[in-house]
């Protein structure tokens, strides 16, 4: 995928300096490619709850992976928990850290059971509708195909 790469392709490279270091691996081949590096922020994981966190992270990530940060990504989910509220905080801190980093908002994303509450109108980015593929390692199905919850 990387050497033959189709008109978009995405890497998950983790949240931290440590699973970025594989980009700086790469970096002569990444160099003749057109890159974005985008930092996605969820304000409930450790060291991204407060914008000086976030610049903690962002200046690591640029460090381990050789690369420049190009724009910014809400996450901003406590899975099952997740409510409108914590969708709104996490779209304000990342307002506060574009600001901080004249990074550009890309977009924010809202699980599809969730997106119907939120008011729309108060993001100037785009509001990505995402649905979870995975279930937490805490949730299993039965044999049944029943969810239980796991110890």
């Amino acid at each position: 995928m990387i050497q033959q790469p189709s008109e978009l392709t995405i890497l998950d490279a983790g949240g931290d300096d440590v699973g970025v270091t594989v980009l700086a691996a790469l970096q002569n081949h990444l160099a003749k490619k057109k890159v974005q590096l985008v930092q996605v922020i969820n304000p409930f994981r450790p060291f991204t709850e407060d914008v000086k966190g976030c610049l903690r992270i962002k200046e690591e990530i640029e460090a381990s992976s050789k690369m420049k940060i190009t724009g910014l990504v809400g996450n901003a989910n406590l899975i099952d928990e997740t409510l409108p509220e914590h969708i709104y905080k996490g779209y304000d801190l990342l307002k506060e850290v574009s600001s901080a980093t004249g990074l550009k908002i890309e977009f924010i994303t809202a699980c599809s059971d969730i997106y119907p509450q939120l008011e729309l109108n108060r993001f100037s980015c785009p509001v990505l509708e995402i649905q979870r593929k995975m279930n937490p390692p805490w949730k299993r199905l039965s044999s049944k195909g029943v969810l239980t919850h796991g110890v």
